[in-house]
């Protein structure tokens, strides 16, 4: 990887993000196309960055073996959104018929904000069901063919069905801080305790109930920081954020959002990546609320580690478990590798960093005793 391929790479990317036209100045001294795919690929961000490239000249383009690469990962992105649309829709249309209304999380909804929502990297079907809950997940159980293993976790109920990964949620996020999740709890209901607030969107042919603009607001930087203290995030989920920002700014009651912010403990974590999404990504300044010139050397740092680990952290060699262990030593593992991971945010994030981190163990060692 030479000089010019991050600055080559985050220009291609904001290409895509926008449908501007990539600078083609920055590639006539040539280009490392594999390094560029590569960091694509390590951020699922195939797609945008193959859209970004596609604007460049002919005399500029991708090498035939890449591009080539590119389209496939393409078509499958595309094909794999449409599968995702349709279970989605099955699966709304049969909860509606019981009298239930989930609640679409991330995913599909986001995608939506994308210039081309196809194009998006998709993962799973995340649905909060809240107080029907328990209802939801006996009527899911029969939902399709079983393919794989269930499981139930404090937060969600986990399965696959056609292909797909789908969460129930009875919480959209939990934080081992009692105190902190005692007011996660409190702003999640008021959000999302109210239909009227609701907006909804049709995906997979059905009507699918989304969260308020202010939730999104929240919740997508919450998820980011989340990520990022417990192992790693990507650039995909930064451009998540981005897209909502952007499209939603109007929108965007900034009072509601700092009291939000603070309240949460998210306001220093929403100024290091909004350094990032205005100087990396491109989302304009005037869009990115409480946006903060300071945060840049620490934002540097963090996209250091970003770029480092890849989305969700998959490609940090020093994060990988062996799980083929016994139960006690693999938490054991897991509680070491998180630690040094801190110890590498620390001088980052702080304060955040303190307040998860003896939490945490708190919590691993209550998991040691019950076997979960």
């Amino acid at each position: 990887m030479n000089a010019q391929t991050l600055p080559q790479f985050f220009e291609l990317i904001r290409s895509g993000l926008w449908g501007a036209k990539a600078d083609a100045s920055l590639f006539e001294g040539g280009a490392d196309w594999n390094s560029l795919a590569r960091i694509a690929s390590m951020q699922s961000l195939s797609c945008i960055f193959a859209d970004g490239a596609g604007t460049l000249p002919k005399a500029f383009l991708p090498p035939a073996d890449i591009a080539r690469k590119l389209y496939v990962v393409t078509e499958g992105t595309r094909r794999a959104n449409l599968q995702l649309n349709a279970v989605l829709g099955e699966l709304e249309s049969m909860l509606r018929s019981e009298g239930i209304e989930g609640i679409l999380l991330k995913g599909q909804g986001v995608a939506r904000n994308y210039l081309v929502p196809e194009h998006r990297m998709c993962g799973d079907i995340d649905l909060y069901t809240g107080r029907d809950y328990r209802r939801s997940c006996e009527l899911v159980r029969n939902f399709g063919e079983q393919e794989g293993r269930e499981d139930e976790s404090e937060k969600h109920f986990h399965f696959k069905r056609r292909g797909c990964t789908i969460e129930i949620h009875r919480y959209v996020t939990v934080s081992p801080d009692p105190f902190k999740n005692r007011r996660l709890q409190a702003w999640a209901d008021s959000q999302l305790g109210d239909p009227s607030k609701l907006r909804s969107a049709e995906i997979g042919g059905s009507m699918i109930n989304l969260p308020p603009v202010s939730f999104d607001s929240v919740f997508l930087l919450h998820h980011i920081a989340g990520h990022l203290i417990k192992g790693g995030i990507g650039l995909r989920q930064l451009c998540d954020w981005c897209r909502h920002l952007h499209v939603h700014a109007a929108e965007i009651d900034r009072a509601a959002l700092e009291r939000d912010l603070r309240s949460l403990g998210l306001m220093n974590c929403w100024q290091l990546m909004g350094w990032l999404a205005v100087n990396r990504l491109g989302l304009p300044e005037e869009e990115m609320p409480f946006y903060s010139a300071a945060h840049g050397r620490k934002a540097l740092r963090c996209l250091g580690i970003i770029l480092r680990k890849g989305n969700f952290g998959h490609y940090d060699k020093a994060a990988r478990r062996n799980t083929d262990i016994h139960f006690v030593l693999r938490k054991i593992q897991s509680c070491f590798i998180v630690v040094k991971q801190e110890a590498e945010l620390l001088t980052i994030i702080p304060s955040e960093v303190l307040r998860y981190l003896p939490w945490y163990l708190l919590d691993g060692i209550k998991r040691l005793f019950t076997g979960k």
